[in-house]
């Protein structure tokens, strides 16, 4: 088994390439963070033990897992925030279905649009020190995500862009770095952290 995945559950979905729909039928794993990403997400986490996280995007809930079973070791009584308004339909329920098999509970599922659900958030005052922006790939959609995550996260807060391979999200990025108030902390390369990279 792969010693970078601490959950059961997940190792096993990733030994068998295939997770399960809230009707109980299997499906390819596809749209989901690697063993490599997810272990540079959970080590993020039992380092700088976050007490407020979000992630835009829950698609087949291996991010979220990697992210609530490392919350449940490292940071008890943390709730995760997941936006996502296509779980239950396009998804069929699949993230979710991943998370409570692999006993995770402590989480909050927002079924709206990012671009509506993190105004409402912010207008509501939460705040966060760790967001995990994985939602529609556009440069704009990025961006807006980005936007308002800003706004509410706290100092020395962590923002982790998944798929920056992809252009227009990678633009974006280039754009977040030329901010004064970050520094790059890490990269998905490799599961260590150093004070020069940015969680990418």
């Amino acid at each position: 088994m792969d010693e970078r995945i601490k959950n059961v559950v997940l190792k096993k979905i990733f030994e068998a390439k295939t997770v399960v729909t809230s009707s109980g039928t299997k499906v390819p794993l596809g749209s989901a963070v690697d063993a490599n990403e997810g272990a540079f997400i959970s080590n993020l986490i039992a380092q700088y033990k976050p007490s407020q996280t979000i992630e835009i995007g829950c698609a087949q809930g291996i991010s979220s897992t990697f992210i609530c079973d490392e919350l449940a070791r490292s940071c008890p009584g943390t709730r995760h925030v997941i936006v996502d308004p296509f779980q239950m339909t396009d998804w069929r329920g699949i993230g979710v279905t991943t998370l409570r098999t692999a006993g995770c509970n402590n989480y909050e599922l927002i079924q709206k649009r990012s671009e509506f659900a993190l105004p409402e958030l912010a207008h509501a005052g939460r705040n966060f020190d760790f967001a995990f922006i994985d939602g529609w790939h556009t440069f704009d959609h990025t961006l807006i995500d980005f936007f308002y995550l800003n706004r509410m996260l706290a100092v020395n807060g962590l923002v982790v862009f998944d798929d920056v391979s992809i252009p227009s999200v990678r633009k974006c990025v280039r754009y977040v770095t030329g901010y004064p108030a970050y520094r790059l902390i890490g990269d998905r390369k490799s599961t260590r952290l150093n004070s020069s990279h940015l969680g990418i």
